[in-house]
């Protein structure tokens, strides 16, 4: 697992979201239901920004993985720098990154990841929540509409 931590926080925000969310969707006395379509959107948002987040952060070699940040350490911009081919996956392997990543990473670029990160995940699990409250009228619309009576 990447950071522990990070994908608490996410789950615990993504979950308080989707419910501030499903109750803002709640059918209202004389109102229509919201429509289903932001919801949707919302969820296409997470789900690619919460790959490209992983695809931009999340570091694996093998069995190994770690959740990155955005700046080295001054230590590891020179090891970089010294050897112009040297790989992240090298970088990170030769300051012991895997188990450590404030040696690769500065704390407040790590700070800066996880948060992204966090919120990414929060976004992604908001917009399934949030969808999840409007599928099940998507699903009677769709019924009747195959019955021919919608």
């Amino acid at each position: 697992m990447p950071h522990v931590p990070t994908l608490f926080f996410g789950i615990v925000l993504g979950v308080g979201f989707g419910v501030v969310i499903a109750w803002l969707l709640r059918p209202r006395p004389g109102r229509r239901m919201p429509s289903a379509l932001w919801p949707f959107g919302l969820l296409v948002v997470g789900v690619f920004s919460f790959l490209a987040t992983h695809a931009w952060l999340v570091h694996e070699t093998g069995s190994l993985r770690v959740l990155g940040g955005f700046h080295w350490t001054p230590d590891a911009a020179r090891f970089a720098a010294s050897s112009p081919g040297t790989t992240r996956v090298e970088v990170i392997s030769a300051f012991n990154g895997w188990e450590d990543p404030e040696r690769v990473w500065t704390p407040g670029s790590l700070l800066m990841a996880r948060i992204l990160a966090a919120s990414t995940l929060a976004l992604l699990i908001a917009g399934m929540i949030a969808l999840g409250r409007r599928l099940p009228s998507f699903f009677v619309w769709l019924t009747k509409f195959w019955r021919g009576s919608g």
